[in-house]
């Protein structure tokens, strides 16, 4: 469930793309929230694109690429690894 903060716009951009990104190699889960930065959360909403791990993009096959943006909304891949904890940001996310 999206936190109740999460504008309407963006909740439409989620739910027309969670679909596609989900069939993307290795993304477990997508969501909204704010994007990081250099390991800083800055005031920028963004799709949240959780994947076990992140690969180099020349190791992943031909469209397997997470976009850069997704219906002018930045993307942000967030590595998840064996932590699910990192699912729950402020309820932000959705599977």
């Amino acid at each position: 469930m999206l936190s109740p903060d999460v504008p309407e716009r963006l909740r439409a951009t989620l739910e027309a793309e969670r679909e596609r990104l989900l069939k993307l190699d290795n993304v477990i889960a997508v969501g909204a929230g704010y994007k990081e930065t250099g390991g800083r959360t800055t005031p920028t909403w963004a799709i949240l694109v959780f994947v076990w791990r992140k690969v180099p993009p020349e190791q992943l096959a031909p469209g397997q690429l997470v976009p850069q943006e997704c219906g002018g909304y930045p993307t942000d891949v967030i590595e998840v690894g064996e932590d699910f904890s990192l699912l729950s940001p402020g309820g932000a996310w959705e599977a």
